[in-house]
């Protein structure tokens, strides 16, 4: 399925230019997860800052009848990311606030990009890690 550039420029409009990713190196970076034995290359990559422009474009994608996948930081080792005849990936490393430590309760509430890494280091001075 190829993208129409109408709908490219639309998803500009939320995202910004800066928030697609076309280029063949710039997509080879999202052809796998942790699971490397299997490969698929998206036709594009959105890389929304809020959950607000997620929800748009997903709506837009529902709306023109457009399969997604969505990626959070890549670790995955089932391949469950991978975009297998899915031309646009929704991609999450730019949503990465950490909203609330509750170290009573040993929860914390973290926005989809956010990687175990810097929860650990955010929890560390309280012994958590």
């Amino acid at each position: 399925m190829l993208i129409a550039p109408t709908f490219r420029r639309q998803l500009e409009r939320i995202v910004g230019a800066d928030g697609i990713v076309t280029s063949v190196p710039g997509l080879r970076v999202y052809e796998c997860d942790g699971y490397m034995l299997e490969r698929a290359r998206p036709e594009l990559v959105v890389l929304p800052r809020t959950a607000a422009e997620v929800s748009t474009v997903v709506s837009m994608c529902a709306r023109e009848g457009i399969p997604f996948v969505p990626r959070g930081a890549g670790t995955g080792v089932s391949g469950g990311c991978l975009p297998l005849d899915i031309p646009v990936m929704i991609a999450t490393p730019r949503i990465r606030a950490i909203r609330h430590i509750d170290l009573a309760n040993r929860r914390i509430e973290v926005e989809a990009g956010v990687v175990n890494l810097e929860v650990t280091r955010r929890v560390r001075d309280a012994g958590l890690s």
